[in-house]
């Protein structure tokens, strides 16, 4: 019997380790990694451009339409978190961070210059897009999502408006604390190996 009672709890605390590891990452542009102010979140944009930031209902994606106006300089757009910078510091989770990306172009002329912190540094055709993947290991201190530069131009390179939609998907994060509930089993599973192994002796 008390053989049986040790394997027991190593069962139950083998099954409830995963789970506690699992609550350390978090999916969706909510919590710490919301963009909202609470978060020290800011975007920005030079030139006299505009951007606007959505998130979807269910916290899964995020949406930034960016918009440069007819100059001969690039619009630079930045979707930052400046947590660090708030008094007292917002500390946001550190760990991997990673999601997905699709950029869609449009510039009336018909081209776009386009380079960003995604690697792409390219021209593409009104109505293209860029998707791939992103990943960073996040240590602290500033974070931004992306900077991107846009620049509408024709073919025989005069400069007028180009605007993106950045699409952010399947986004994963650090957590910002543990979910009670799997390390609550787990000390519990643990406290049941422990009582077995008092029980053996």
């Amino acid at each position: 019997m008390p053989f049986l009672r040790h394997s027991v709890a190593l069962a139950v605390v083998s099954l409830l380790l995963p789970l506690a590891a699992a609550a350390s990452v978090q999916h969706g542009f909510t919590g710490a990694w919301a963009p909202n102010a609470a978060n020290g979140f800011e975007n920005a944009a030079t030139g006299g451009g505009t951007f606007t930031v959505s998130v979807s209902a269910d916290h899964s994606t995020l949406t930034a339409f960016i918009e440069n106006p007819a100059n001969l300089n690039f619009g630079s757009f930045f979707l930052q978190n400046y947590g660090y910078t708030q008094t007292p510091p917002i500390l946001l989770p550190t760990g991997m961070v990673s999601y997905d990306y699709q950029i869609n172009y449009f510039s009336a002329l018909g081209l776009v210059s386009t380079f960003d912190d995604f690697g792409n540094n390219t021209t593409v055709v009104s109505g293209s897009s860029l998707s791939g993947s992103s990943s960073i290991n996040y240590a602290g201190g500033y974070f931004g999502y992306f900077g991107i530069n846009i620049r509408g131009f024709d073919v025989n390179g005069n400069p007028g408006v180009a605007s993106a939609t950045v699409t952010l998907s399947n986004f994963s994060a650090p957590a910002a604390v543990p979910e009670p509930t799997p390390i609550a089993l787990v000390a519990l599973g643990l406290a049941a190996l422990a009582a077995a192994r008092r029980r053996s002796r």
